[in-house]
């Protein structure tokens, strides 16, 4: 169908469509859709799963449809698209992923597993002088991953042993408004049975969120009940993508949230949303309502 575009192909356009639909609900399909909506497309996001970003926490994705809206980017999930009959858009962007190209590695004798080259914790394939690092080893398609795997695979070739370690991996997600997240989701603790205690600061209350005018977000804790040792940092709002190193660094020195309401942040920033959500697992946010805390 001469409407479907790749995310390779909308570079190429010489004018904007009036109109867009983008198959997949992805970090990709998300990003393109709020970049196509700034520019006023009216943009519809197909998603096959019941929820758009599904790998993301639930409260932070039902903002996101809901910020999404605001912006006139319009949702149909829960159903596959196996046709183009009912998309009436003008354009249709096809962002459901991709997968590596392995023919030619498969003829050299290496050894693949579903539709990546298979590797270690070093990252060396089965041909020990043969290292995988980034989307073809089909751990995570993240350039920054990709980055830190070539320069374990590189140590490795020089004659270290060196592991790669994916744990506290942050996720950044250029939408807009911005989302980003580090460790477990709500969901996920449920799930293995950890007791939680939640805690949440809308970017409404912050300061410096107030005086850019991006009151749209808030930081969500995920802290273990009895310790209150922070599993997970979810964001969504402005400077997301930048405040996650600082939820990668909480979670990858297994802070508890007692000793980050403890820790010292500027003010007005918007960094000191993390704190005031960490203050309010642990019960103490002094900057919300006395109700809230309670619950």
């Amino acid at each position: 169908d001469p409407r479907v575009l790749t995310s390779d192909d909308i570079w190429k356009m010489e004018k904007l469509p009036s109109s867009l639909a983008v198959v997949g609900g992805g970090v990709i399909g998300c990003e393109l859709a709020s970049i196509f909506a700034s520019f006023g497309v009216k943009v519809t996001i197909y998603e096959m799963m019941p929820r758009i970003l599904p790998e993301q926490d639930d409260e932070i994705v039902s903002l996101a449809e809901k910020f999404f809206q605001q912006r006139g980017i319009q949702i149909s999930p829960g159903k596959p698209v196996e046709n183009l009959d009912r998309i009436k858009e003008e354009k249709v962007l096809l962002a459901i992923g991709r997968k590596a190209r392995i023919t030619s590695f498969q003829d050299r004798g290496l050894a693949t597993e579903n539709g990546a080259v298979k590797v270690d914790q070093f990252l060396q394939t089965n041909l020990p002088s043969v290292y995988a690092a980034g989307d073809v080893n089909g751990r995570y398609q993240f350039a920054y991953v990709a980055t830190r795997e070539g320069l374990v695979a590189a140590a490795n070739i020089m004659g270290k042993r060196m592991a790669i370690d994916y744990e506290n991996l942050p996720v950044s997600i250029f939408t807009n408004p911005e989302i980003a997240s580090c460790g477990f989701t709500e969901r996920q603790a449920k799930n293995q049975g950890i007791p939680v205690k939640l805690g949440r600061f809308p970017f409404s209350a912050l300061g410096r969120a107030k005086a850019e005018g991006k009151t749209d977000g808030l930081v969500k804790v995920i802290a273990e009940a009895e310790t209150l040792r922070i599993l997970g940092i979810h964001i969504i709002g402005g400077q997301a993508t930048e405040l996650v190193a600082t939820a990668t660094f909480i979670l990858k020195n297994r802070l508890s949230a007692l000793e980050v309401e403890k820790v010292f942040f500027c003010h007005p920033t918007f960094s000191e949303a993390i704190m005031e959500a960490a203050a309010d697992a642990a019960g103490q946010c002094f900057h919300l309502p006395p109700l809230k805390n309670a619950t």
